[in-house]
């Protein structure tokens, strides 16, 4: 991907984390920052990383871990966004 589509996504990104943070109040984004993912999801992630890290990981294992990762990446994004 080049330098210009990576910005244009980032700022895209961004613009979706403003809208969306513009919609919690001041509890919900305070009970957000403080969420923690459950201790079973961690330990799924962790499994799927080993699996993904031995090359060991099938199609739709991958496709779960990705989904995870891009889940978490969105809600980490908007964390910080509700700390501004």
């Amino acid at each position: 991907m080049g330098t210009a589509r990576v910005q244009e996504s980032s700022e895209s990104l961004e613009l979706l984390l403003r809208s969306v943070a513009a919609c919690f109040d001041a509890e919900s984004a305070r009970r957000l920052r403080e969420m923690e993912f459950p201790v079973a999801l961690q330990a799924r992630v962790d499994a799927l990383a080993g699996l993904a890290n031995e090359g060991a990981i099938s199609e739709e294992e991958l496709s779960e871990y990705q989904a995870i990762l891009d889940f978490t990446d969105l809600i980490d994004g908007l964390r910080a966004r509700l700390a501004r």
